[in-house]
Order: structure tokens, then sequence, then C-alpha cells
């Protein structure tokens, strides 16, 4: 049996299927990265994040993703120190192929070598509104849900939504991408904050969520938005 062709490889070239993949991301900003995310998806397994803290102006990560047959689909994501998402790779789509990077890649350096940079030109818009939506999947009415979270613009803010009946939603708009600085909720039933988790009555129980924190909890990548869902289920 011949070796496949793959669009995109150089004339001739086969790919093998167990040598080692690696995705290489350089920081092309002039300030250092103070987190990247790489997302990889691969066969038979659940998403997982790498993470690489403190990427410095003009350097590069090399992070091994699996096998050629085995990995499925990568994206990056870069952040600021408040954690904002500033620059996504692949720039056109939420994720890529292995055959899909060898035609939009055709000068990287070999078969299982993909080569990005995070340039200044990919910059997220930092004006755009950063929603928080929650879907209510559990038996009870939500009297209301409280959220707060801290603004570089306008400080601590706090919003209180109407009830919430089962199988709908409540969205907030948290303001500008570039000034929301992490959120925290909690839903009240009966009078009570409900119970979000073991001796948790607040969501997240420490601390703010960042969009850099909520991909690390969901495993995807939103720039200015986060949907959490609360049910028997999660």
């Amino acid at each position: 049996m011949s070796n496949r062709h793959i669009d995109g490889f150089n004339s001739g070239e086969a790919a093998s299927s167990v040598v080692g993949y690696t995705v290489r991301l350089t920081n092309s900003f002039t300030e250092p990265l103070a987190a990247v995310h790489l997302l990889i998806t691969r066969s038979g397994r659940e998403p997982v994040i790498q993470a690489v803290l403190h990427l410095p102006p003009g350097a590069t990560a090399a992070l091994p993703v699996g096998t050629f047959d085995d990995l499925v689909s990568y994206a990056a994501c870069a952040y600021d120190t408040q954690g904002h998402a500033i620059a996504m790779l692949p720039p056109d789509r939420p994720r890529i192929t292995p055959v899909e990077a060898a035609s939009s890649l055709p000068f990287r350096p070999d078969l299982h070598t993909d080569d990005w940079a995070f340039t200044p030109a990919q910059m997220l818009p930092m004006t755009d509104p950063y929603r928080l939506t929650l879907l209510n999947k559990t038996p009870d009415v939500w009297e209301e849900v409280t959220v707060f979270y801290s603004s570089a613009i306008e400080g601590t803010v706090g919003f209180a939504s109407s009830a919430v009946d089962p199988e709908g939603h409540v969205t907030f708009d948290l303001g500008p991408v570039g000034a929301m600085d992490g959120y925290v909720f909690a839903i009240w039933v009966d009078g009570l904050r409900a119970y979000l988790a073991p001796g948790t009555l607040q969501f997240p129980a420490e601390g703010l969520m960042t969009s850099r924190r909520a991909a690390e909890t969901k495993r995807e990548f939103h720039a200015n938005s986060d949907t959490w869902t609360i049910g028997a289920d999660e």
C-alpha cells in the first residue's frame, strides 16, 4: 500500500504517523505575554491545555501535541497580565487540524512542526462587551442571580437578575473586554444562596473568574464571553 499524499506537503514526501508532532509559538509583540495556552484534542482523549508562562518578546515555545495520526486539532491563545485573551491562533477559525495546517503553513520547517507567531495585527478587540451567560438546568426557579465584577474603568460593579426558570438563561454585560478584570456570581433559591458545589456558595469559590481561568476550567477559548451551565450533571 502506498503512502497517502496530504495536500500542502512537499511533493513526494510522506508524513510518518508515529513521529512526534510539535507546535511552535512565537511572541512577536513588543511586550511579554503573561501566558500562552495550547488547547490540544487527540483521538480518544479529553482535550487538554498546555500552558507556557511568561513568553518574552521574540521568544518561541515548542510544545509536543501528539503524533500525526492521533492529533485531531489544536488552537492557541495568548493572555496579558490581567488574564485577558489578547490574541488567538489560528486567527481565522476556532481550531486547526494537521491537514489544514499543512495548507496554511507552506513554509514550516518539516512535516511534523507547525510554526505560528502571535503578532500585534492579531490583537483581539478590547472594546467589545464581555458577556456572561448562565443556563438553568436545575429543577429550581432561581429567584435572582447576583454578579460582581472588577472593572479597570468602574471599579467593583454589581448586578442582580430577575427570576430565571428551569431551562431558562440570563446574560450579563460586564463592560469592555479590556477593562473586565474578573467576576464572581451567586444564585438565590428560596431566599438563600444555593450551593454551586459542595461547600461553595459562589463561583468561583476563591478569587475572580477571568478569560484565562475560564479557559483552564472549561478547556475551550472564548475571547469575550463565558457560558456556564448550572445543573445536576455539572
